[in-house]
């Protein structure tokens, strides 16, 4: 026993001492709980510097020796593992995945309860993968929400003290996952601003880049080819409106072989692409294999986005942007392509019509 341990002794009764450490631990971890805010709120510019944060943070205020976070996908059906601090590697984080309510991990983000957990569930895949690879009896998680909505869970396991889990631990890392959840809603904000106020200055490049070509070929190109960039779609095509035939052809592609471009036809209101031309509206499809209107012509194609484009309420044509991923595309990606259909449209008449005042002056 140390010098400082018998001095104790002395002045105050174990139950004293017991309190005073109690409280002594409960300032600390107030402290320590307080800095974090802050420096997940500093932090919320840069989504994988606050993930990371978030987990240091678990393991310690908690002292364990792992901390996982796993947030759902975009689909929502998902969870995926976004950061681990402690003893994990990068590469079993990566093998993390699961399904919204299946498992332990999956009932409390679909639940939004947290759970403590002694006795392991051998038949629990995630879990069992955890337990298997660092030999962890027990664990806790708790569900990452705001404001009703939950974005995901966070794990902890194995208190360095060697003692079990117990409820304080458990509300401790709920107060942790609710700070967790503001800091991840916002960084969420933040991106959503940065990423529209890089597509607005996108679209007024688009808007000055149309107006400096009057060639119909080529303004078809650059119509697809920042179509696709701007949703960051892996392929995609323009197709304009045949009065005569009532028929959409193909005029510019990206991703399409030359047999598709030449060959492809639609009927208005056949597939995905007719349909948007015969209702006048744009449509997205997460998932082309369940949609009984999608036409193939890729299969690598997983989920489509379409906005037609009109002009004092005449159809020109369709904008078709595909992706190689499910659920790729957002109403974002909708509302932002169709902003640059409208102005694309405008460059096309404007084409045309010094496509046919050609035509008359070398005729003359």
């Amino acid at each position: 026993m140390n010098i400082l341990c018998k001095i104790k002794k002395l002045f105050f009764s174990e139950k004293d001492m017991s309190i005073a450490e109690t409280n002594a631990m409960d300032n600390l971890q107030t402290s320590i709980l307080y800095e974090i805010g802050k420096a997940m709120s500093s932090s919320m510019t840069d989504k994988v510097k606050t993930h990371r944060l978030i987990t240091e943070a678990v393991t310690m205020v908690l002292q364990v020796e792992r901390s996982i976070l796993l947030l759902k996908d975009e689909s929502g059906t998902y969870l995926k593992a976004e950061a681990g601090s402690g003893i994990v590697s990068d590469e079993f984080l990566a093998s993390l995945k699961v399904k919204l309510g299946e498992g332990l991990l999956g009932n409390v983000a679909l639940k939004g309860e947290p759970k403590l957990v002694c006795a392991i569930d051998g038949e629990d895949e995630v879990i069992k993968k955890v337990t298997d690879k660092f030999k962890v009896d027990s664990l806790i998680t708790a569900p990452l929400k705001v404001e009703g909505k939950i974005l995901g869970v966070i794990t902890a396991d194995t208190k360095r003290s060697g003692e079990p889990f117990n409820s304080g631990d458990l509300k401790l890392l709920s107060v942790l996952a609710n700070l967790a959840a503001v800091a991840e809603e916002n960084a969420g904000l933040i991106e959503k601003l940065k990423d529209k106020a890089s597509r607005l200055n996108a679209l007024f490049e688009i808007g000055k880049a149309l107006n400096s070509t009057l060639k119909l070929g080529d303004l078809l190109d650059l119509i697809i080819d920042r179509a696709i960039e701007v949703t960051n779609a892996s392929s995609g095509s323009i197709m304009l409106s045949d009065k005569e035939e009532g028929i959409l052809i193909i005029k510019s592609a990206r991703g399409h072989s030359a047999e598709v471009m030449k060959n492809t036809r639609l009927k208005i209101g056949e597939g995905v692409t007719g349909w948007v031309a015969k209702k006048g509206k744009g449509l997205i499809v997460p998932d082309v294999t369940k949609d009984e209107r999608y036409r193939s012509v890729n299969d690598k194609v997983m989920s489509e986005l379409a906005v037609p484009m009109i002009l004092e309420g005449e159809l020109i044509g369709v904008i078709n942007v595909d992706h190689y991923e499910l659920n790729a595309f957002t109403c974002w990606d909708m509302e932002t392509l169709s902003t640059l259909a409208s102005a694309a449209v405008v460059a096309l008449r404007n084409a045309e019509l010094f496509q046919k005042l050609e035509v008359c002056t070398t005729s003359k």
